[in-house]
């Protein structure tokens, strides 16, 4: 729309202040699936250009999933072990699977948490009703774009603001706020209980959910709730956060390219 392109060029302006500001010399802009699926992305991209002077690269989902999996594997050691990741964006969420630090399968979906909320029209205080649809929905998606996985994943990692939201609210209720959440493990039952009680608040009351950003509570349940239903459909319990992801993974790109050209 109109008020987002306009919002975002402005953000893409205070960040391009703030990088002169440290003196950065190189900057990278990347689009994942708002600009990728936009009628008017490439517009969008061209004015960006024209107005900013900043070239953005859209990238393929397959991209995005790389860069997600290679700030998990830098975070934490997938060595010798079977694990999956989970980015959950606004437009698609993206699955990997990876055996022994590689990449085995990346699966792409449209279920990111905005493009759910709004195609299920669970914005604000939910029935039982829509809840069961919101699920069902969520599990037919998987199973056409996922289908049976190849192995159970012994950790599961999620990335994306759904899981750093996630991690400070069951860290509120247990009392351990403003602890780091990076590598905060939550089970599926606490997120099953979380997400009944957050499905009955209406928006008014949600804002005020401690550990939750107010301008997330409209997406807050479909975010939740795609993740509760990847957990089900790998056969994992606990979902280990990791608090960086795809823009950490590009910025690990160009440390080791800098590198690469100065060796």
């Amino acid at each position: 729309s109109d008020e987002a392109v306009e919002a975002t060029i402005g953000a893409l302006r205070r960040f391009l202040s703030i990088a002169t500001g440290y003196g950065v010399e190189r900057v990278a802009a990347i689009a994942t699936s708002a600009v990728r699926d936009a009628e008017n992305g490439r517009q969008f991209c061209d004015r960006v250009r024209r107005e900013l002077s900043l070239d953005v690269e859209v990238i393929a989902p397959d991209e995005e999933a790389r860069l997600a999996f290679l700030s998990v594997a830098r975070a934490f050691d997938v060595t010798g072990r079977e694990v999956a990741v989970a980015d959950i964006g606004g437009g698609s969420t993206e699955v990997i699977l990876a055996s022994s630090g590689l990449v085995d399968q990346i699966y792409t979906t449209p279920l990111g948490a905005v493009r759910v909320a709004e195609k299920c029209g669970v914005t604000g205080a939910c029935s039982p009703k829509q809840m069961v649809r919101l699920r069902k929905y969520v599990d037919r998606v998987l199973k056409r774009d996922v289908g049976k996985p190849p192995f159970v994943p012994s950790m599961f990692y999620g990335t994306g603001g759904t899981f750093t939201a996630l991690a400070a609210m069951i860290m509120a209720r247990e009392g351990q706020a403003g602890h780091p959440m990076w590598g905060f493990r939550v089970t599926g039952a606490q997120i099953r209980h979380l997400v009944s009680d957050l499905a009955k608040l209406p928006l008014e009351k949600r804002r005020k959910i401690a550990g939750l950003n107010p301008a997330r509570a409209d997406i807050i349940v479909s975010g939740l709730v795609i993740i509760e239903r990847i957990m089900r459909h790998l056969h994992v319990n606990v979902v280990q956060v990791h608090t960086r992801g795809v823009r950490d993974g590009l910025l690990l790109e160009m440390v080791q390219t800098a590198q690469g050209t100065t060796s």
